[in-house]
């Protein structure tokens, strides 16, 4: 069982793979038995389906329910103040704190009911500026935008490939096999990508970044706890490839670091212009300009 635990992101990451292999050689196969390459518009207006209607998937299968508690109006202030106007919060009860933020159409923000009960509002906040980052920098629009392309690109790539070399349903299989690894492994990695880019987001709103460093911390403790091993060891390289998050110890090594000197920019900042260094933050900074 506790080996299961530890390597539970592998079988996530793998299930995930199952996915994107059947769906790529479903539509690599359509596309050469019906000789049309509009067939690929199929997974294109699939995908932006499924983004537009997300939280009505995840209100049908994971049962979220919109959150009331005390911390809503904070959170969506929150995202005021970063020029960001949540439609809705919602919270799903489990038992670990992780969160997310779907909506291409109606920017939301989903919390698990952990969250609420077991951090204080500081780390909360920071969790909320993290997701509020992925909305500040488009991230859904991206990884929509993303995945359909890369559903439509890696079919028409097997179809063409297989029909070229005149393979047989073996050597269709392999090859869909191996492409959809290789988009697989890229997805992952812009995935890893847009986090770092979440991180920057808070760091830079947040009047006390290290918040966010706070609350990684705590959850790796949480992980190191479940799982009876330390989180902290330098994996194996492969290890990394299957993550949609950079390791946590290194986050929180990169945020403490970053936090540090944003905020010394702030208080320099704020004593040359006047003003307390919390009223000081640079949200159109999130998405790389300098």
């Amino acid at each position: 069982m506790k080996s299961l635990v530890q390597h539970r992101r592998f079988i996530r990451a793998f299930g995930m793979y199952a996915v994107a292999f059947a769906f790529t050689a479903l539509f690599g196969f359509l596309v050469m038995y019906f000789e049309t390459p509009f067939v690929l518009l199929l997974p294109i207006a699939l995908t932006i389906f499924g983004s537009l209607t997300l939280p009505w998937w995840l209100g049908a299968f994971v049962k979220i329910k919109v959150y009331d508690g005390e911390y809503r109006e904070k959170i969506i202030s929150r995202g005021k103040r970063c020029g960001i106007a949540l439609n809705e919060v919602y919270v799903m009860e489990q038992s670990h704190a992780n969160a997310c933020a779907p909506g291409i159409n109606r920017k939301c923000i989903m919390f698990t009911s952990h969250v609420f009960h077991a951090y204080p509002w500081e780390e909360i906040e920071a969790l909320t500026a993290h997701e509020l980052g992925h909305h500040g920098n488009k991230d859904p629009v991206f990884y929509t935008g993303a995945i359909a392309l890369a559903f439509s690109g890696m079919s028409a790539l097997i179809a063409d490939f297989s029909q070229r070399f005149a393979l047989g349903t073996t050597g269709f299989f392999i090859v869909s096999m191996v492409v959809s690894f290789v988009f697989f492994l890229a997805l992952l990695a812009g995935s890893r990508w847009r986090e770092s880019l979440a991180d920057r987001y808070a760091i830079l709103v947040l009047q006390k970044p290290i918040a966010l460093a706070e609350f990684l911390e705590h959850e790796l403790l949480r992980e190191e706890e479940e799982q009876g091993v330390s989180a902290r060891r330098a994996p194996q390289w492969f290890e990394k490839l299957w993550r949609t998050h950079s390791l946590v110890f290194e986050r929180i090594a990169s945020i403490r670091a970053a936090g540090a000197k944003t905020s010394r920019g702030k208080n320099v900042r704020g004593e040359k212009e006047g003003k307390p260094a919390e009223s000081i933050s640079a949200p159109h900074l999130v998405s790389g300009e300098k």
